[in-house]
C-alpha cells in the first residue's frame, strides 16, 4: 500500500505505474536498462523520488513514449498524434483507426474515409452522439441510485411529491430506466437519419457524375460496351 503523499498521483509516477502494469515489465528489467537499482524504480513508481534528465530519457526510450506523455502533458503516446489529441481529444486508437480507413484501397467503391467524413459532418450524427452521452450519464446515475438504496428511501416522499407536481403541470416524468431507453432509442434514430442523409448525398453526387459523363460520351457506344461486358460475363457462367 503506498504511503499517503502528495506526489504518488503526480503524472510521472502515475504514468510509470501504468506502463509497468500494461507491459508486464518488472521493476528489475527497467532498472537494468536504465542502469539503476530496483529500489530506485520503486521510489520513482511511488513518487518518492524523481529521475534526473538522463534517466528520464532512458525511461521514455525503454517504453517508446514521448517525454510529454510521461510528464502528463498529453494522453497520446505517439508524437505525430499530439495535434489531433489536443484539438479533438481523440485517443491514439481512434486516430489509428481513422488512418487505417484513410489508407485502405477501395477500388471503384467509395473510399471509407469519405464516408466517415460525410457521417461525422451530418447534423444527425451530432444529435445521436448527444443522446448517447445522455444515455451513458443516465446509466451511471441509475447505478448510483441502485447502490444507494438508503438514500432513495430517505428522499422517496420528496421525489413522489415532486413527480406529482410536475405531472399536474402537464410535464411528463420518466424513471431512470425509461430515460435510459429513451436516449438510446433517440441515438439510434438520429444515427439512422445520418446514414440516410449520407446515402442521399452520395446518390446526388453520383447522379451528377453520371450526367456529366453522358454529356461527354456517346450513349449508344457506351451502352454497347456495357452489353458486351454483360454477354461475356453470362458466357462465363454458362461454361461447364
Amino acid at each position: 500500500m503506498p504511503e499517503n503523499n502528495n506526489t504518488y498521483d503526480m503524472p510521472f509516477p502515475k504514468r510509470l505505474r501504468l506502463l509497468l502494469d500494461e507491459t508486464g515489465i518488472s521493476q528489475q528489467e527497467l532498472a537494468d536498462f536504465v542502469g539503476v537499482k530496483r529500489q530506485t524504480i520503486a521510489q520513482w513508481k511511488d513518487g518518492k523520488t524523481v529521475p534526473d534528465i538522463h534517466n528520464f530519457q532512458k525511461v521514455a526510450q525503454y517504453f517508446s513514449v514521448p517525454y510529454e506523455y510521461l510528464l502528463g502533458d498529453t494522453e497520446s503516446r505517439v508524437r505525430e498524434n499530439f495535434h489531433l489529441e489536443r484539438v479533438l481529444g481523440l485517443s491514439d486508437g481512434a486516430i489509428e483507426s481513422l488512418m487505417r480507413l484513410h489508407g485502405k484501397e477501395s477500388g471503384e467503391r467509395v473510399p471509407l474515409s469519405v464516408l466517415v467524413s460525410y457521417i461525422v459532418q451530418d447534423e444527425s450524427f451530432s444529435t445521436s452522439i448527444t443522446h448517447f452521452q445522455s444515455f451513458l450519464r443516465e446509466s451511471v446515475l441509475f447505478l448510483l441510485r441502485q447502490y444507494n438504496s438508503k438514500y432513495r428511501e430517505e428522499i422517496a416522499d420528496e421525489l413522489n411529491a415532486a413527480t406529482v407536481l410536475l405531472q399536474n403541470a402537464g410535464i411528463a416524468v420518466m424513471d431512470a430506466d425509461a430515460m435510459k431507453s429513451y436516449h438510446l432509442e433517440q441515438a439510434k434514430a438520429a444515427f439512422g437519419q445520418a446514414m440516410e442523409a449520407v446515402e442521399e448525398k452520395m446518390m446526388a453526387e453520383n447522379t451528377q457524375r453520371i450526367e456529366a459523363f453522358f454529356k461527354d460520351h456517346d450513349v449508344d457506344d457506351f451502352t454497347e460496351q456495357m452489353n458486351d461486358m454483360l454477354r461475356k460475363e453470362v458466357a462465363k457462367w454458362q461454361q461447364p
